[in-house]
């Protein structure tokens, strides 16, 4: 079983705590340490979906902002790149491509991906605050024992 770690964007977490109101909230077994917020693997269907348990979940400017990050899956295409996608919580059946992650790198048993960008439709949960294109965090998968 695999599991995820991913920082997701440092600057955005800096920016929610220091926030008087901001708050980061885990769910469903995932848990935050100093690499990042770990989510913990789920049975996966196929071998080009990879997916992961639990939310994170950002609020602050008094309930304006309100950004779940859960139900997050990995998917590979078949040209070497991957796409992390998440729940979209206004709709059970849709999934929002939030980042573009690019080629991976293995190295024992971690998948690294290092430049992951965010989509159009990502940019639009941020509300433009971050443009289509923009650098987020690298993340690992940790494979078998490493997880």
């Amino acid at each position: 079983m695999s599991s995820l770690v991913w920082p997701i964007k440092r600057s955005f977490i800096s920016y929610i705590e220091r926030m008087p109101d901001g708050a980061i909230a885990v769910e469903g077994g995932v848990s935050r340490h100093e690499d990042g917020f770990f989510f913990p693997g789920e049975r996966s269907a196929g071998s080009a979906v990879t997916r992961f348990a639990g939310s994170v979940t950002f609020v602050g400017h008094y309930g304006m902002l309100y950004l779940p990050v859960g139900g997050v899956e990995i998917v590979e295409s078949v040209d070497g790149g991957a796409v992390l996608t998440i729940a979209d919580e206004g709709s059970p059946t849709r999934r929002c491509a939030l980042l573009r992650l690019g080629e991976s790198t293995v190295a024992g048993s971690r998948r690294t991906y290092a430049s992951p960008v965010l989509t159009e439709e990502g940019a639009e949960l941020f509300f433009d605050n971050y443009a289509a294109g923009s650098s987020f965090d690298p993340l690992e998968i940790l494979e078998g024992d490493a997880a």
